[in-house]
Parts: structure tokens; C-alpha cells; sequence
């Protein structure tokens, strides 16, 4: 029988060509995506890789962050606006269903004896991606599971199908005459900085603290590539007026951070939509991420562009008196 193992990898190239290749990989788990998140958050990035013999079967990267005494790991860490890493898995698609869970268990159990023997924390806490959907080798193994929720729009569909399935209104908002002073383009640090700076008075207006930092902003867009990282800026009338910031991979486009909703009598954030729809479609993508679906204000908007409701799980493991880092967790989750 052949050995599972685990151990760090330091080869940028081959871990994201390990990503690229498993079906669960996103772009919160490339190389230089970790590295900007491991700059802005005072952690320890470990990058661990499983094997079975020779051959890859999973990818697991994590922060290690203390305070004080106190250890803590975390995938994706605190404050940093990432809805979802944790474990990713390689080599099994062709497997039967039992040597399948043998595999995904023993990387599940040698990674968590790496970080037990490595770190011993105190607080665990790991947020899968929606395509990450077998939790029982974290809950066998003390960990609680519970599930959030993203929508997702197929955009695989013909852009007429897309746009028709979308509530009355949004149709009627995306076929209206007036965007005749409307242009979007796609921007740089100026327009990251717009965006940046309406969403923290956003925040600010509800008696909340945004936790996202500028330079975090500006070192995603000077780190990533244009194929990964896009900030679009719309303009009224010689107005800035709103803007997205938008993170794609393989096959998935993510709608990340926006300006809101501008002060004007014409619906800009629908028009940005829908160009963000056609954009991602014609790269290829096959669905967009509309994140959000977790916030009961927000809800009920996206909803309208009828998307699939699609869940993901947060697997937590955590000593008693811990509490305390869950409610600071909580303070910034998307």
C-alpha cells in the first residue's frame, strides 16, 4: 500500500499548476493571491501539498496567526474579504467512490497531523469552495460544519436566456436608451481608489468599520494579472459615479468589491451587470460568483438577476475559551 504524506511546497509555478488542475481550485488559491494576503494579514502562509506515493491528491493552504500565547490557523484568514480557500483536491476524478474517500480522508488526517503537530492552535477555522462538498473527514474528526451561501449565474446559457430570466425591472433597466452618457471602462489606481473610499463611507454611514485596507487594494492589482484582476469604473456625464472590482479564473468571474448604488436617476449598477456578464462570457467563463448572498440587505438585489443559490461550509475546531475569535471573525465576512 502506498504511503500518504504531506509537506510544504515552495514551487510557485507547480502549486498553481496543482490549482489549475483540480476542479475545487479558485483564485483565492494561486500563488501570488496568498502571498498578498499573507503580506496584509502578519501570518505564516503554509502551503501544504498531499501525496499518495508520488502522485499529488491535494493542495491545503493556511495562516498561522498569533497573538500573544495564542495560535490560531486559518483558510482564508480574517479581513481580507475572501469568501472561501481551505482544501483543494487532485488525481480523482477517474477513482471509484472508495478509493476516493481513502484518499480524501488520509490527506484530510495528515494535514490536520501537520498542523497539530507543527502549530497545536487553539482555533481552527477553514471555509471550503462550493465545489468542496464532502465535509465528514473534518467532521469525524471534531470539527463543526455549517454552511453559507453565494449565487452563482450559469453563464454557459445564450445572453439572451440570461438576460430574460432576469426580473422584469433588471430587463427593463439593461434595455433602456440611456446609456448614451454612460461609459464604462476599465480603470487603474484612481479608479481602485473610488471604489475603495464610497464603499468604507458605506460601511461608515451603518456604524461600521471597513476592514480592508487600501494597499491591500492596490497590491491584488499590481501582483495579479489582467486575467485575473479587472476594475471597471463607470462614468455619468464626466462623473465618476460607481465601479466594480472583479476577480476571474479558469472558469469563474467573482464580483468583489463595489462603489454601491450612485445618487442618480438611472440604474448604473444594473448596466455594470450586465456588461460584467458579457465580458465574462465572452472570456470563457462559465458562471460568475455574485457574492453577497450572506447579507440580508444585499440579498434580495442579486436575487433579481436570478442565479443559482449555491452553498459552501465553514469547518471550525475550537478550545473553549475562543469565542472571542469567532466574534472577531464575524465582524467581516462576505
Amino acid at each position: 500500500m502506498s504511503n500518504y504524506s504531506v509537506e510544504l511546497m515552495e514551487d510557485e509555478e507547480k502549486w498553481n499548476n496543482n490549482v489549475e488542475r483540480s476542479p475545487m481550485g479558485s483564485i483565492f488559491h494561486k500563488w501570488e493571491f496568498l502571498k498578498v494576503v499573507k503580506k496584509h494579514t502578519s501570518s505564516q502562509l503554509h502551503t501544504l501539498i498531499g501525496y499518495k506515493g508520488q502522485e499529488p491528491i491535494g493542495l491545503f493552504p493556511f495562516f498561522e496567526i498569533k497573538k500573544g500565547p495564542i495560535k490560531t490557523v486559518f483558510s482564508p484568514p480574517p479581513e481580507v474579504g475572501i469568501p472561501f480557500m481551505g482544501p483543494i483536491l487532485l488525481n480523482y476524478g477517474q477513482l471509484k467512490q472508495r478509493k476516493r474517500e481513502s484518499r480524501h480522508k488520509n490527506f484530510v488526517e495528515k494535514s490536520l497531523d501537520y498542523i497539530s503537530d507543527e502549530i497545536a492552535p487553539s482555533y481552527h477555522l477553514f471555509t471550503g469552495t462550493p465545489e468542496y462538498t464532502d465535509l465528514r473527514f473534518f467532521k469525524w474528526n471534531d470539527f463543526s460544519v455549517s454552511p453559507s451561501y453565494t449565487y452563482r449565474l450559469d453563464l454557459t446559457k445564450s445572453l439572451d436566456e440570461i438576460k430574460n430570466s432576469f426580473r422584469k425591472s433588471k430587463r427593463k433597466n439593461i434595455e433602456k436608451d440611456s446609456e448614451e452618457n454612460l461609459e464604462i471602462d476599465i480603470g487603474g489606481k484612481d479608479a481602485i481608489k473610488f471604489i475603495y473610499e464610497n464603499k468604507k463611507g458605506r460601511y461608515e454611514s451603518q456604524g461600521k468599520t471597513f476592514r480592508l485596507g487600501l494597499e491591500y487594494f492596490y497590491d491584488l492589482n499590481s501582483t495579479l494579472s489582467s486575467d485575473n484582476f479587472l476594475t471597471y469604473i463607470a462614468t455619468y456625464e464626466g462623473e465618476l459615479v460607481s465601479g466594480f472590482i472583479v476577480f476571474m479564473d479558469e472558469d469563474t468571474g467573482y464580483c468583489w468589491q463595489s462603489a454601491g448604488k450612485p445618487d442618480i436617476d438611472l440604474s448604473v449598477n444594473d448596466i455594470l451587470y450586465w456588461r460584467l456578464f458579457k465580458d465574462f462570457k465572452e472570456k470563457g467563463l462559465d458562471r460568475c460568483d455574485l457574492v453577497g448572498a450572506n447579507t440580508p440587505r444585499i440579498r434580495k438585489y442579486k436575487s433579481e438577476f436570478n442565479p443559482e443559490l449555491v452553498s459552501y461550509h465553514r469547518m471550525k475546531k475550537s478550545q473553549k475559551h475562543m469565542e472571542f475569535v469567532e466574534s472577531l471573525y464575524k465582524k467581516f465576512q462576505i
